[in-house]
């Protein structure tokens, strides 16, 4: 029934992923046996099913379920994405980088209770990097301002940035990609750069902008 109803709201959506909360079966609810007999082959079939289907499970693992991340590993890599609530995210993140995208565990408790400056230095040792998608409505609002508060945000996380261009809602509408080279500092990344969408890497003569080789002396990948 469930993977039923999943693939049937999902059909003709252009949205791709399926949301499944999970409330139970993690530490301190089961044991890691009784997770492996009665929950997970049910909850892996499930996900193995989204996948063939072409969508993509994001999974949201409530509580701590540290215990079982070898297990919870047995997917097919780079197909779904596993958002935790309390796991120990360096540790999913050894277990499980090379399977999963993986989100979340900054504490209900620290959002609610903590100080600003609290949250900014926990925040900080999640994050390995920035990207911001220079494309979209944000772009005839904001121009290039969105692109220096990601810079912004990645300077302060001491962090790397990575810029995706490539508008292709633009039409004949402003792009800022060449607005937006000069702010990249070596080591950031330029994504997208042989899009057919406005916004590509090349003049309106087809040569390539000359702020690009700038960035790529500058060490921007």
């Amino acid at each position: 029934f469930i993977l039923n109803a999943s693939l049937a709201n999902a059909k003709g959506k252009r949205g791709k992923l399926v949301f499944i909360p999970l409330h139970w079966g993690l530490d301190g609810f089961m044991s890691p046996e009784q997770f492996n007999t009665f929950y997970w082959p049910q909850l892996r079939s499930i996900i193995l099913d989204l996948i063939d289907a072409g969508l993509v499970p994001y999974v949201f693992w409530e509580g701590d379920c540290e215990t079982r991340l070898e297990t919870i590993a047995d997917i097919p890599p780079g197909k779904a994405i596993y958002k935790f609530e309390r796991t120990d995210m360096f540790k999913a993140k050894d277990v499980l980088g090379d399977v999963v995208c993986i989100q979340g565990n900054v504490p209900g408790s620290l959002l609610n209770a903590g100080t600003p400056d609290e949250v900014d230095a926990y925040c900080k040792t999640l994050i390995q990097g920035v990207k911001i998608r220079a494309v979209g409505p944000a772009v005839p609002v904001m121009g290039v301002e969105i692109v220096q508060l990601a810079k912004q945000a990645a300077n302060e996380a001491g962090v790397r940035l990575m810029v995706h261009i490539g508008d292709r809602l633009a039409g004949d509408g402003p792009t800022i990609t060449r607005a937006l080279l000069p702010l990249l500092e070596p080591g950031d990344i330029l994504t997208h750069l042989f899009t057919g969408n406005p916004g590509t890497i090349f003049d309106d003569d087809g040569s390539v902008l000359p702020e690009l080789m700038e960035a790529q002396e500058r060490g921007v990948f």
